[in-house]
This record gives structure tokens, sequence and C-alpha cells, in this order.
């Protein structure tokens, strides 16, 4: 890890796993301790902080959606 607190991942796991650039790398500790990571695809043109229909979302209406969002990642841990 560097001072930036960036890694690099050998280009044969990224490989076996579909790393793609602009992919986001997702670490979470798993029910029995261990270390899990999840590859989220970034969709071409998604932008922070807008709806699908490309409208801004308000701070509430975005901290709203990601919460749930992250409800729905946590359910689907617990039923792996």
């Amino acid at each position: 890890m560097t001072s930036k607190n960036q890694i690099t991942i050998p280009a044969d796991v990224r490989d076996a796993f579909g790393v793609e650039p602009g992919d986001e790398l997702v670490f979470f500790r798993k029910l029995d301790g261990g270390l899990g990571v999840r590859v989220r695809k970034v969709r071409v043109g998604a932008g922070f902080g807008m709806a699908s229909d490309g409208t801004r979302m308000s701070d509430r209406d975005l901290r709203e959606a990601v919460g749930e969002a992250v409800a729905e990642g946590v359910a689907e841990r617990l039923r792996q």
C-alpha cells in the first residue's frame, strides 16, 4: 500500500475477476471475520448526485438512496 492508501492489483487477479479501469472494489468484513472483496462495475455516464433522468438529487434524497443501497447490500451478503 502506498502512502496515499492506494494498492496495486496484479494483472492475473484483475483478469480473473474482470476488474477494469473505473470499477470500484468494495471491501467488507464477512460474518466469519474474514475479508471480502466485491467488484462494483461503474456504469458509463453515471454521475454522483444525479438521478437516472439526469436531474440533480437533493442531499437528503441522495443520502436516503445511498442508505437504501447499503442496506440492500448488507441483506444480500447475509443471504449468501
